[in-house]
C-alpha cells in the first residue's frame, strides 16, 4: 500500500500542472478576452508580455516556447501590437522586478509554476497587470485568467478576486461564457 501511494503522488502533481488547451489556441482566446477588459481595450500602447518558464522543466520550457511563438506570430493581442520576452523563474521577487522593469501588462505563466501562483499574485503590485496561466487550475490559486478543457472544448477561467485586486473589469458578456472563480 505505501509503495502504491508513493507511486501515485507525483502523477497528481503532473495532472494539476497539465496544459490542456494548446498554447496557440490559448493565445487566440487571450486575444479575444483582452478585448473584453474595459481599461485594456481603451489603450493603444503595445502590449508587453512576459512569458515565464521554470528553467530545466521540459514541459514548462516547451509550453513557453510555444506561447512565445504563437504570440509573436499573432503580432497583436486585443487589437494592440505586442512585444514578448521570456523570463526563467527564479523566485517571486525577481519575477515581480522583471515584470516592473519590462513594464509587462501581461505575465503569462507556463506549466510547472502552479505552486507559485498565490505568492506571485499577492506580490504583483501594479494595477492593470494580467496574470495569465497556461494551466486551468492556476486560476483557482489566483491567476487572473487561465484556460482549461470542459467536455473537450476550451474554456476560459476568470478569477474575479484577482481581477478586482489588479483593477481589471471584464464584461458580463465574457463572464457568462467563462468558468468564474470568486
Amino acid at each position: 500500500m505505501t509503495v502504491l501511494g508513493l507511486a501515485l503522488a507525483p502523477v497528481r502533481n503532473v495532472v494539476a500542472d497539465e496544459v490542456e488547451v494548446p498554447p496557440a489556441l490559448q493565445v487566440q482566446l487571450l486575444d479575444r478576452v483582452l478585448r473584453y477588459e474595459r481599461g485594456y481595450a481603451s489603450e493603444r500602447d503595445p502590449v508587453r508580455v512576459l512569458v515565464v518558464v521554470r528553467p530545466g522543466g521540459a514541459e514548462s520550457e516547451r509550453t513557453g516556447a510555444q506561447l512565445r511563438a504563437a504570440i509573436t506570430h499573432a503580432g497583436t493581442l486585443g487589437g494592440r501590437p505586442v512585444v514578448v520576452t521570456q523570463h526563467g523563474f527564479r523566485g517571486v521577487a525577481r519575477l515581480v522586478r522583471r515584470a516592473q522593469r519590462r513594464e509587462a501588462s501581461v505575465v503569462y505563466l507556463s506549466a510547472g509554476l502552479g505552486g507559485e501562483v498565490p505568492r506571485l499574485v499577492q506580490a504583483m503590485p501594479s494595477p492593470g497587470r494580467v496574470v495569465v496561466s497556461s494551466v486551468g487550475a492556476d486560476a483557482d490559486g489566483g491567476a487572473t485568467l487561465a484556460f482549461e478543457l470542459e467536455s473537450s472544448r476550451p474554456r476560459i477561467v476568470v478569477n474575479l478576486a484577482s481581477a478586482a485586486t489588479q483593477q481589471l473589469q471584464f464584461s458580463a458578456q465574457l463572464l457568462r461564457v467563462s468558468r468564474v472563480v470568486r
